[in-house]
């Protein structure tokens, strides 16, 4: 799986360099980033030193805009409170800003309210194959917002007090997000909506209302090896959200660790850790929106495992710290269900964290 992303974001940095690119240098070479990607062409670079920018950027170029030194170093702030970075074009790479202050404007005419404007630290709609990578977006109204936007690579990106951390509307498919932290965000930290077939891989969602959202028909999405720390609700499965693989997660001291409602079923929960968390299983929602949902919590074929020096197969659940079975056996597995919600029980409780389960031989 790894090896097949990297290839995939080789080739994408491989055919925004094909063709005589040219290296152009903000503020040497022109002062505003803005001003370098209107004078620039289909696949060349800007490269961008250190210091603060007060822009709102329209990339419409096949373009890699980059910082030099890094984000602590090159700050991208809203000029207007709307979009910091909008990018209108296929095969874009970003790296390497703090983006923020795009907290939204309010829109006056002839002294009357018409609309207000939400902010956006990087916006992409209807948008294919770009790279936001190595970013800090803080203190915006949504930190990186995508709409119907799919085949994109978010990887390393900190959000970090927004209202939205990250943020994959309606119809934005087959993205793959990896090593991003969505952090003290106000809302969500990673929010899928209506959309299906992303990949999360090794992010961490840490002090947020919601850890990682699902939600409106959010289908056939992979979840794997992603921290969910700290927030109120952890993971939070909604409305039809369905055939999602939740898969080597930790779910880590969350007032509740998933939530699965309103016939979000047929997912499938297995190998992850349940830990301190106030209630690891909730409908926390009265009336029409609880319950309904029947998910499977273990995995749906025999696993080959190494437990305490035994090779063992079998099917495999998940750790819950609560889980009070025996293990007469001695195979890592506990003898009777760990009974959940419902009709949601897990057949194959795992008697330890999943890490001591794959033991290198």
């Amino acid at each position: 799986m790894v090896g097949k992303l990297i290839i995939i974001f080789m080739a994408t940095i491989i055919f925004i360099g094909i063709g005589s690119a040219t290296t152009i240098y903000v503020p040497d070479d022109y002062v505003k980033i803005q001003w370098a990607m209107d004078n620039a062409t289909d696949g060349d670079r800007i490269i961008v030193r250190d210091g603060t920018y007060t822009e709102n950027m329209d990339v419409n170029k096949r373009l890699t805009i980059q910082s030099k030194n890094g984000p602590t170093h090159t700050i991208i702030s809203s000029a207007t409170g709307d979009v910091a970075f909008n990018v209108t074009t296929d095969y874009v790479n970003i790296s390497g800003f703090t983006i923020k202050n795009a907290t939204g404007r309010t829109i006056i005419e002839n002294h009357s309210f018409v609309a207000h404007s939400p902010g956006h630290g990087i916006l992409l709609h209807d948008i294919e194959h770009c790279n936001i990578s190595n970013n800090t977006v803080s203190q915006n109204s949504f930190g990186i917002f995508l709409s119907s936007s799919g085949n994109n690579m978010l990887v390393n990106n900190k959000a970090l007090n927004n209202n939205f951390g990250i943020y994959l509307g309606s119809s934005s498919n087959n993205n793959t997000l990896i090593n991003n932290t969505a952090n003290a965000n106000n809302n969500y930290g990673i929010s899928l909506f209506h959309l299906s077939n992303n990949t999360l891989l090794n992010n961490r969602a840490l002090n947020n209302k919601y850890g990682i959202y699902l939600g409106f028909s959010s289908n056939n999405n992979t979840l794997m090896n992603n921290v969910v720390s700290s927030n109120k609700l952890g993971i939070f499965v909604f409305y039809s959200s369905n055939n999602n693989a939740f898969v080597n997660n930790t779910v880590l001291d969350n007032n509740y660790g998933i939530s699965l409602q309103q016939r979000s079923s047929n997912n499938k929960i297995y190998l992850n850790n349940f830990i301190n968390n106030t209630d690891d299983v909730t409908f926390i929602y009265p009336g029409p929106y609880s319950g309904g949902s029947t998910n499977i919590w273990n995995s749906t074929s025999e696993i080959p495992y190494t437990y305490n020096g035994k090779i063992c197969t079998s099917y495999l659940g998940n750790y819950w710290d609560d889980y009070v079975g025996r293990d007469n056996e001695k195979d890592g597995i506990g003898d009777h269900p760990h009974y959940l919600i419902d009709s949601n029980k897990d057949n194959y409780p795992l008697m330890e964290p999943i890490e001591n389960y794959f033991a290198p031989t």
